[in-house]
């Protein structure tokens, strides 16, 4: 593996994906020299006192709050932990149905409760936030719920109104908890929308390798001391939840792009924005493929820029025909695909010639798209993936106990989904255990996988594992 890593690497393609370092290297470290344990004089994550006190400390005045628990698992550790520390066994918790799978991992673990809010389809096939209307409604549905749990911004950059979510939130007398992972570019410079900590959140998590200059799997917790949640609780699961023998190499990592955000990240970030902006006006003309702004996300409150969503507006490519055209064209490699868009991730360290080669390649597929091309319905497949909610027959809790047996796919429908289905990314789950499965839904589902999608929970020879009933 560290062969085709090596080569990939030397290679000419051009990452258009998370993490946000972009291959690009801001402090020379040989890994092998600074991978430690927690020998005398280099501090320990899980009871910091020294020198990782102090880099949790610089991050939490980069962001402007009072504690930044530095994170080694991820954003999945952080929202387990959060969720865990927030919530009692069985709690009520009113939760995004669009959350990333480990809030449902934490959900299943804790016993809760679940009460979804359905995000709105947009006719671009983009999920939206929900809503503070959506999150008063839920919560006159079932005011014994203790917890909010919401996605801001999205995987697509949309963010939603999360200073009056929270106002209704702790008006009832609960506690929000925000997955932020893809927004921890945000509170550092004008032009983005605000960190959730700085809007009344009482806990945010935010990927830090997915924007900025860090190795993957490095993430903060931010925390106030207005929060609900009371900081021991969330250490206290942060040990549960985190390796006990935390990376130094990525720590180390941690330092350097913290290091490199005090420096440069506010010219950056404005740069960036600025670049992205030329970016998007010189492709206003093309025929068929679009990268402007979603219309009604223009401002910069309500989404982030560093976002690009490719689609064509005629309909004729999906988003995984995009994406496969310009790696095997231009040797660009985005994110990710949905039915109706694919996804680039743009960064702090994202060059000059990276957006040059991204808007070369775009017009030359515009260029290439005929209007005798077949239309595809890419609409109607997202729509039966992710606007419907499922029929919860069981809870998650009993749904991960109960006996399973694995079926055929076209066995399958009216039976119980025993595992999370879900296209990945961005992991957000289609089916989870304990809902019925139904002949649409699993129709999508495989209309997906042949479309080239990638999607878990199914097996390569089509097999679903279900509940024995």
């Amino acid at each position: 593996m560290d062969e085709i890593l090596i080569t990939y690497g030397q290679s000419e393609a051009y990452p258009f994906h998370m993490p946000g370092h972009k291959r690009q290297t801001i402090q020379t470290m040989n890994p092998y020299q600074i991978d430690i344990t927690e020998i005398d004089g280099f501090d320990n994550l899980h009871h910091a006192s020294g020198v990782i006190d102090e880099l949790q400390q610089g991050w939490a005045k980069l962001y402007g709050c009072d504690r930044a628990f530095l994170l080694v698992n991820g954003t999945t550790c952080g929202n387990e932990a959060a969720i865990f520390a927030a919530t009692k066994e069985e709690d009520v918790v009113i939760v995004a149905r669009g959350c990333h799978q480990s809030v449902y991992h934490a959900m299943a673990l804790r016993h809760l409760i679940p009460e979804y809010i359905m995000s709105n389809v947009s006719e671009f096939g983009v999920a939206e936030p929900i809503s503070p209307q959506q999150v008063q409604e839920a919560i006159a549905r079932r005011p014994e719920a203790t917890t909010v749990i919401i996605t801001a911004p999205s995987y697509e950059g949309l963010y939603p109104d999360v200073s009056q979510i929270a106002s209704i939130v702790h008006a009832a007398g609960m506690t929000l908890v925000v997955d932020a992972a893809h927004g921890a570019h945000f509170g550092i410079a004008g032009g983005y929308p605000d960190q959730p900590i700085h809007q009344g959140a009482d806990a945010v998590i935010v990927s830090l390798h997915k924007t900025l200059p860090v190795f993957t799997q490095v993430a903060c917790l931010l925390w106030n001391s207005t929060s609900t949640i009371p900081a021991e609780r969330i250490q206290q699961y942060l040990g549960y939840f985190e390796s006990s023998s935390p990376s130094y190499v990525l720590m180390a990592s941690a330092a350097a792009g913290l290091r490199w955000m005090e420096s440069h990240g506010a010219k950056a970030l404005e740069q960036l924005n600025n670049r992205l902006q030329k970016f998007r006006s010189n492709l206003e003309g093309l025929e068929h493929i679009k990268v402007s702004l979603l219309p009604g996300w223009e401002s910069a409150d309500k989404v982030d820029p560093t976002k690009i969503l490719i689609r064509d507006e005629c309909g004729h490519f999906s988003g995984e025909d995009i994406m496969q055209w310009l790696r095997r064209e231009a040797q660009l490699e985005l994110e990710m695909a949905t039915p109706t868009y694919a996804l680039a991730m743009t960064s702090v360290m994202d060059t000059e010639e990276g957006f040059e080669r991204l808007e070369h390649a775009l017009r030359q597929l515009d260029q290439s798209i005929t209007n005798t091309q077949q239309r595809k319905q890419q609409q109607e497949l997202f729509y039966q993936l992710y606007a419907t909610m499922p029929q919860a027959v069981y809870s998650l809790t009993q749904a991960q106990d109960m006996t399973s047996i694995t079926v055929a796919m076209e066995e399958a429908a009216g039976k119980i989904t025993a595992d999370f289905i879900h296209l990945y990314p961005p992991g957000i789950p289609v089916y989870a255990p304990g809902e019925r499965l139904t002949k649409d839904g699993l129709s999508a589902i495989q209309e997906a996988i042949e479309q080239g999608y990638e999607v878990n929970g199914i097996t390569t020879d089509y097999t679903i594992r279900i509940i024995k009933e």
